[in-house]
């Protein structure tokens, strides 16, 4: 029995010496071996763009969400401005325009009378360099 504990004293002896002298050997490493040390501040570079690789695809579904027309949910084609501000594809204007009565068009998403509608050239581009047309 006093064999037993005179081992199990001995073990937990050696590991309180190996922890103590285990940062010294980390900053001996680290001095020896420095690419393992940027090696850790890649990784947290990697975390970091991971980071900013989700912003960006957040970022992105709000964009693509912005060039949805209102009625078709679908990315504008033709796309066009009223004279609220708002953007509508020529197509979903048409059929406002069918449906209103004796021209009191609204528009869909802030409910403003709307007397033109006018072609949104730019809009169209950035549609078009989107679906890689």
């Amino acid at each position: 029995m006093l064999l037993f504990f005179y081992i199990f004293k001995k073990q937990t002896d050696n590991l309180f010496f190996l922890q103590k002298k285990m940062g010294f050997f980390n900053t001996c490493h680290n001095f020896l071996f420095p690419s393992s040390s940027a090696s850790i501040e890649q990784d947290e570079q990697r975390s970091t763009d991971h980071r900013d690789e989700i912003a960006v695809t957040s970022k992105s579904k709000e964009i693509l969400q912005m060039l949805q027309d209102p009625i078709t949910l679908e990315m504008f084609k033709q796309p066009g401005i009223l004279n609220c501000g708002h953007s509508l594809n020529k197509e979903s204007y048409d059929q406002l325009e069918k449906l209103a009565e004796k021209n009191n068009i609204l528009c869909p998403i802030c409910q403003q009378k709307v007397s033109e509608w006018i072609p949104n050239y730019t809009l169209q581009q950035i549609c078009n360099l989107i679906q890689n047309k």
